[in-house]
């Protein structure tokens, strides 16, 4: 249940250039933690040693348990270091560390620190008060603890009250409280009203329909076309276009989409419509066309002004010879993080990828 030995093998070909690399980079914290730069040092001033295993003052908190049962081991009083996995253990907190943006490189480029791109100290205490009034909340440390201590408290005492009636929350003779799952909540009878009424007067649309309609409106496929700029030469290229969306934007892919179109085009025809007519840069103009067709329209208006965004990630699968692959500890598989931002009227106006070890709010 360790996979961590298995790692030495490919270490042991790379050590001497991860070593060169980590003393030629500046590498600094971006947090108040200095432990792993301490550990980047330990390892660095003991690196001409040879011997197994090696004894000196290192604060291993940074670890898992896993890889202190291979590096730590006691020897009578004295507690030795196995030198190898050490080093192979602070190697890769470093590479995660340079994902998360804890640590940095001075000079650099992707691994440069984050905190010069936030906002100044003294323009967001400019801007402090404006924020917490528009949040409803205090604008110091000591009253917002006691907003949060008085809103604690008055919860609990609501939930004290609602007790014997909460099906879900159930206390044994004990007092062990247990949250049982809630049951499913019934719709209210003008939520089932609306939804007669919608569908009496929307009937069903096919997707395709949808993709063709949307570009009758707003002309968002003529944004396509070879990256050399010249008229497409192609048969149908709007038909093309569309299919070609169509396959990649629901996930079905060239070869589902010909088997379940109508169509004489073939699977490789879209996948080559892909690869020499639509680029990031295409995708951006035509989404543009489409935001602002979706703009125009009173049911988007209802739900928001579209002058503020959410952010939130969502996990991909990715094939493993992919470059911005990583595995996601918490989805227990190898990907990349979408980063959508949404607008308040369920718009998606901006999206970008990114490598699973990245906080969400450095993009």
């Amino acid at each position: 249940n360790n996979h961590l030995p298995f790692m030495m093998s490919y270490f042991k070909g790379k050590r001497g250039t991860l070593l060169n690399l980590i003393e030629t980079v500046d590498l600094r914290s971006s947090t108040q933690s200095s432990i792993i730069t301490h550990a980047i040092k330990f390892i660095i001033n003991n690196k001409k040693t040879r011997s197994e295993y090696i004894s000196g003052e290192i604060d291993l908190s940074f670890t898992t348990d896993q890889w202190r049962k291979l590096i730590v081991k006691k020897d009578e009083d004295k507690q030795l270091l196995n030198h190898r996995y050490l080093e192979a253990c602070v190697f890769s907190h470093v590479a995660d560390e340079l994902r998360s943006k804890d640590l940095f490189i001075v000079g650099a480029d992707s691994y440069a620190d984050h905190r010069i791109h936030l906002l100044p100290m003294k323009e967001c205490e400019m801007k402090l008060d404006e924020y917490c009034k528009k949040i409803s909340i205090a604008n110091n440390g000591h009253d917002y603890v006691l907003e949060m201590k008085e809103a604690l408290r008055a919860k609990a005492e609501k939930v004290d009250a609602l007790y014997p009636d909460i099906a879900e929350l159930t206390i044994d003779k004990d007092g062990k409280s247990t949250l049982h799952r809630r049951g499913p909540k019934r719709k209210p009878s003008c939520a089932v009203w609306l939804e007669k009424t919608l569908k009496a007067r929307m009937p069903k649309r096919n997707l395709l329909d949808v993709f063709c309609s949307s570009h009758f409106y707003c002309g968002w496929a003529h944004e396509f076309g070879p990256i050399s700029g010249d008229d497409p030469k192609i048969k149908d290229p709007i038909k093309r276009y569309l299919l070609t969306n169509f396959a990649y934007a629901t996930g079905l892919g060239p070869t589902q989409t010909t088997l379940h179109v109508k169509s004489p085009i073939t699977a490789h025809m879209l996948s080559w419509v892909n690869q020499r007519h639509v680029t990031p840069e295409m995708l951006d103009r035509a989404r543009e066309k489409l935001i602002n067709l979706i703009s125009q329209f009173k049911l988007t208006k209802t739900w928001g002004d579209g002058k503020s965004v959410s952010g939130d990630g969502t996990m991909k699968e990715l094939r493993e010879q992919s470059l911005i692959a990583e595995f996601h500890f918490r989805y227990r598989k190898k990907g990349g993080i979408a980063y959508h931002h949404v607008a308040d009227n369920y718009v998606l106006l901006f999206s970008t990828f990114m490598p699973c070890g990245v906080w969400e709010a450095v993009e």
